[in-house]
Formats: C-alpha cells, structure tokens, sequence
C-alpha cells in the first residue's frame, strides 16, 4: 500500500473551519453513505464526534463521524469518508485507529455496511468481524453490522467465559471443522470431536474469524444459519490489541519462513493465541503441514482431530466430575454435636497446607458459639462425616462461609457441587444477596465448584452475588447498583458487581443467549424481559420425587427421606411429539407441572411446584441417550423404550436441566390456567411468555 504524504488526524467542533468541508464530503457521497441533515453534522461536531484528517497543506481530505451508545458502551461509525483522491493510502485506517485510541473505555465499536460495496477486506484489515446480516433497504440488498470488540474493556461474558475454561481444556476448531461438523458432514474424524467423552474433557472453541469466513455465503439465508451455529459454541473474547499484535508477527514469521497459509488462517490463529487457547484443531493440510513451525512462532499446536483425540486417549484422564444420582444411598444432615470434635478434625484437617491445632481452634470455637455459628455436617449411613459447612450470619446482606469441607472419598466432588449450590440457594432465599467463601484453606474439589459457580476472588476469598429477584434488565441493574452502594466497603469487592449491572443493561434483549448466561451467573434472578425460552413441562409425581422434588419423596415410604438431592443436574426424557418449539439448541428455563397420580395419593400435585434452568435438549434412540446420560439420572433403559412405543430405533427427547428450586407455593391448575387464559390440560410442553412466567415465578414465592 502506497503511504500518502504525511497526515494529521485531529477532531473538531461545531467552530472548527473544517466542518464545511465534512458537510460537502458528506453531501457529494450521500448515495453510499446515506442522508445526513446539515444540522446533524453540526451537533455531532459540537459532541466532538468528528474526527477529520488533514493533509500537509491542512487540506481536511478525510472525517469519521459517530456516536456513543450509552445502552451497551459501544462506539457506532456513522461516516468514514475520504475525498476520491485520497483513497487506498491508508488514511481510512488512521482515523479508524484515531478513533480506538481515544475510545477505550468503551466495549467496542459497530458499524453498519452494504454487502455491495465490497469493503469486507477493508473491514477485515481493520480488525472488525461481520456480526450478522439482514436485508437492506435496497432491494436485494443486505447490510452486514460489523464489530470490533474488547479493544478497550473486558464485560461479565468475558469474565464467565475465562471462569467456564477452567474446567475444561480449551481446544478452538477452524472454519474447515465447524463446516464439517455443523453440516453433518460424513467426514468421521471431524465428527469424532463430537463423542461424548471428548465432551467431558474439551470445549470446543471459536474464534471471530468464523464470522468473517461465513460472509463468504453468497446466500442469506444459509448465511445466517451458519451463524446461528455458530452460537452453539463458546466463543472466547479477543482482545484486540493483542490480536493486532500476534497477527502482524504471525504475518512476519510467515513470510521469513515462507510458509503459504492464508490471510483467514493467520488470523484465526492470531485470535486464538489473544484468546489465550493454545490448541487448534484443523483438517486445512497447509495449516498441519506446517504446524511445527507455527508452533515455534505462536505455541500453539495446530492438530488433525485424530491427533487430539490421540494425544488425550494416551493421558487416559477421567473427568473431575461425574455427577451421579446415588440412588439407595442414605446420608443425612445433622449439626456438629459435642464430642465430635475428635473424629472432625481427622477427617476434614488439610495435612500439609494448614495447621492442624490452629484448624482445632477454629472449628472448636465455631460449633461452642452457637449464638454467632450454624453449621451442617453430611454424614453416610455408617455416621461416618462426609461433608462440613459452617455458616455466618452476622451480615444481614450476606451469607459468610468461614469453612467448607469435604472430605477425601469418592463422594467429595459431587457434595462440594452440591453443599456450594445448598449455600447460594440459602442465602439467597434468606434474602441475603451475597455469598463470601473466606475459609482461608480449601481443597481441589471445594475451588472447582467454586469456579463453576462463577465466583469472583477478593481479598479475604470468593464473592458470589446472588439475588432472589425476577425483574426486567434495566430494573435488575437499578437495584444492583443500588445495592451496591448501600453496602460498599473498602476492598471487599461489590464494585465489581457494579460492572456486572452495566453488562445487564447494555445487552440487546433478542440475543436471549447472552442474557441466559449472565441470568445463570446471578442464579436464582431471573431477568423477565430476557425473552428467554420458558416452558412448561408436565412430570409424573413418581419422577418428580425422584428427580427434583423432595416435599414429594417425603409422602413415599419406601422412598429414603434422608437422601440429599446430591445432584445439581440432572435428565427427564419424554416423547418428541409435540415439542416443535423445544428442540435442540434451545436454551432457558423449565417450570414444572406435576401432574395427577391417583394410585399412588401424593398431595400437592395437578400444580406447577418448581422451576429449573434447561442447559440442553437432545434428540436420540434410547440407546444413544441411555449411554450419554446414564449418571445423570434415575432413569433405567427399559424406561425409555417405553417412552419409545417399545422401538428401539424411534428418537425421543432427553432436557438437561440444572439448579431445581421448589416453589413455596405450588400454583394449581386452575391458577395456571387463568394466567395463559385458556382450558389448558398440560398434557405436553408448552412454551409461555415472559409475562406468564412472571406472574407463575412470582405466584410460587408469595
């Protein structure tokens, strides 16, 4: 590219003697740009919203005007305009640079741009990304909004995503896998990235450079599809600085060692390496012909899927976490009573990280101060101790744990999930809106849920907000920054929660995903404007019992009351008809209806008696299903072939769900009916309306 002669960038206001210039600028290129009052460039001068490029005889030649949109912190570009002369010299790129600059602590910077201008390449040197496309005003015609995020200040999905990766190995597939795998390619090694036990171990990742190799499609409709496969994935935030950065040496190293890989490659991988994901899965022969000099340049190593699939095959790791049901298991919860003392140290005492007299002191001192201390102890048939929780409440807003235990056996991980989700549910149904872990000594599995949890770790240990409130977006936020501030402290931080309620507010309610996953964060609020898939579900009380509802297992004599819930998550299946609204990919809450059952005589039934988070909907045989999710439930394979009419080979529906709360009040039937104004029976899943689900929601609480 030929570099103009030098250039000034400057902004103006409305005084500046370069404004006119902006204005006919504006004026002789009106049919691309769109039409824009002489007024509005007067008022956007005078925001100092201008920014124009002045060459050596301080002719202006060039201006970029925006604005800022408060709603989400993001930077818009309205115009980017250059005189006819002075175009293809990289002037564009300065006020655009110019502009990042000054901008940063903003989120980002969107633009909107015809397809038929052919700047995409433009876009893409930028560092931009095509986001979606829709139909323009033209006739056959479409818009592409571009993006360019994270240059300036990271939001919560950030921070969730980096917490989420911790639990998993990170892997980012390229655009040749997420073809393959998105398009039920019959390529088997790509497809061998989709087995179950891979799943337990990696998340597969991508990066912004899909979008950009999506807008290649000619078609919009396929277009759009494939990025609405493309939020089936996790999609790790990329700083853009630092993509700049890798991406220009990834570009010099190339070209020194002349390796032939294109632009798309190189920057695929430029973003996975700001990502920080350090493995690329591939099927491209260019990228693994020369994977061993790429990982001398980048570190990261650049895989064949079978390759992977190799390379975690030999470590022949297990999961941390295999949630089962525990079914016939007999544990129960009691407090600390006097004389344990003894026999709790042993079991919960950390040898080599704490002292074991000082860990005494503490625990002695928290089961004599009753009046300060509660605390639960988990223990197994045998009475021999499990698990110990020890709470404070001495913050009217918050819940303190001063130690959390479990102990070293095969149930450890499982009650550390379980005996966390216990502990926020608690406080947050005490009306307490945080959740301090301060036990200065924890142990693996006690961290891991902790994370999973989404935490955040301050001074004295983990801070977790959690409100009992179901409240539209901009509500929710008003009241977390308004809790915030009544209880701010010096270090203790609430101020990132405060950061949290911006991210609330600023996402654009119709992309529900983004809003289910901050929803799943501040668990149990529910942002009831998010247009989150709500459903309601009919359950046989026999199942509810067994899976979600204890109220019910206490009416079931054989059934062993003294059994914990252990499970966070767990599977119903039901038949497929139906259900053409719930299907796979759909993501959001489940309220369920349990329905009548009169051989058995359980009480409170024919009513909609909890709610849960629905994290999946998968279609399959029985057999398919039964190997995929056999510890998540109670459900054996005879029981799905009935669900199946007894055929082996007929698909039924299995809804992952998670984070069960019983309502105080179950809402009948005749309740429920009056809230979505018809003779329902609720004999299969029905889909409602965030009203309906406010008004059910706030029924269940009153």
């Amino acid at each position: 590219m030929k570099q103009h002669s030098p250039v000034k960038i400057q902004v103006i206001d409305e005084n500046s003697p370069y404004l006119e210039t902006v204005i006919a600028l504006g004026d002789a290129n009106k049919a691309t740009l769109g039409f824009f009052k002489r007024k509005a460039f007067i008022q956007s001068a005078a925001k100092r919203q201008i920014i124009v490029a002045l060459d050596s005889h301080k002719n202006c030649i060039g201006y970029l005007l925006y604005y800022t949109r408060s709603r989400d912190r993001y930077i818009k570009i309205v115009h980017l305009c250059l005189a006819p002369s002075c175009r293809g010299q990289g002037i564009a790129k300065q006020l655009v640079d110019y502009l990042k600059k000054n901008t940063q602590a903003y989120n980002g910077i969107t633009l909107t741009c015809r397809d038929d201008y052919k700047l995409q390449d433009m876009w893409v040197k930028f560092g931009f990304f095509p986001a979606y496309s829709k139909l323009a005003k033209t006739t056959g015609q479409y818009n592409t909004i571009w993006r360019l995020l994270d240059y300036g200040q990271t939001n919560l999905l950030f921070d969730l995503a980096n917490q989420h990766r911790e639990n998993k190995l990170s892997v980012a597939i390229d655009y040749s896998i997420f073809v393959s795998i998105t398009k039920n390619d019959p390529d088997e090694e790509a497809n061998s990235l989709l087995a179950d036990w891979l799943q337990s171990e990696v998340e597969l990742c991508v990066t912004e450079e899909i979008l950009t190799e999506i807008h290649q499609i000619d078609n919009l409709k396929q277009r759009n599809r494939q990025q609405q496969l493309f939020d089936n994935f996790t999609c790790l935030p990329c700083p853009h600085d630092k993509f700049e950065e890798y991406f220009q040496n990834l570009n010099v190293f190339c070209q020194k060692n002349k390796i032939n890989i294109n632009q798309s490659s190189v920057r695929n991988i430029a973003r996975a390496i700001a990502a920080k994901i350090y493995i690329i899965v591939t099927k491209h022969q260019p990228l693994i012909h020369n994977a061993e000099l790429l990982y001398e340049a980048s570190k990261v190593s650049i895989l064949s899927p079978d390759d992977l699939i190799i390379r975690l095959d030999s470590l022949n790791q297990k999961p941390d976490y295999q949630p089962v049901r525990l079914a016939g298991t007999q544990l129960e919860e009691t407090i600390i009573q006097k004389g344990e003392e003894s026999n709790l140290i042993d079991a919960f005492y950390l040898s080599g990280k704490e002292n074991k007299a000082e860990f005494s002191q503490r625990l002695r001192r928290f089961i004599a101060e009753k009046d300060k201390f509660t605390h639960v102890l988990v223990r197994n048939a045998e009475k021999e101790p499990l698990a110990l929780v020890v709470y404070d409440k001495h913050k009217p807003h918050e819940l303190e744990i001063p130690m959390i235990r479990v102990g070293d056996h095969s149930l450890s991980t499982t009650l550390a999930r379980n005996l966390i989700f216990r502990s926020i549910s608690k406080a947050a149904f005490d009306n307490r809106q945080f959740t301090r872990i301060t036990d200065p000594q924890l142990d693996d599995s006690i961290i891991n849920a902790i994370q999973e949890d989404m935490f955040i770790t301050v001074q004295d240990g983990y801070l977790k907000m959690n409100l009992a409130q179901a409240e539209p977006a901009s509500i929710l936020s008003r009241k977390v920054i308004s809790l915030v501030d009544r209880y701010i402290e010096t270090n203790n931080g609430y101020n990132y929660f405060k950061k949290c309620s911006e991210d609330i507010n600023s996402l654009d309610l119709n992309e529900y995903k983004n809003l289910f996953v901050i929803e799943k964060a501040l668990w149990p609020a529910k942002i009831i404007d998010a247009q989150i898939p709500t459903f309601i579900i009919p359950i046989q009380p026999r199942w509810a019992q067994e899976l979600f509802d204890y109220h019910l297992s206490q009416q079931c004599l054989l059934h062993n009351i003294t059994d914990l819930a252990l499970n966070r998550e767990a599977v119903y299946y039901k038949s497929k008809q139906g259900t053409t609204k719930l299907k796979p990919g759909i993501v959001g809450r489940i309220l369920w209806y349990v329905s009548a059952d009169k051989d058995r005589g359980f009480i409170g039934i024919k009513a909609v008696r909890a709610c849960s988070i629905l994290d999946e909907v998968v279609i399959g045989t029985p057999e398919e299903l039964d190997l995929r999710f056999r510890n998540l439930g109670v459900y054996k394979k005879e029981d799905l072939l009935k669900i199946a009419k007894n055929d082996e080979k007929r698909d039924i529906m299995a809804l992952r769900f998670s984070n069960t709360e019983l309502f105080y009040h179950p809402i009948n039937l005749t309740d429920i009916r009056e809230i979505l104004n018809n003779k329902t029976t609720i004999q299969s899943s029905i889909e409602i309306t965030d009203r309906q689900f406010e008004q059910i929601y706030k029924m269940g609480y009153v």
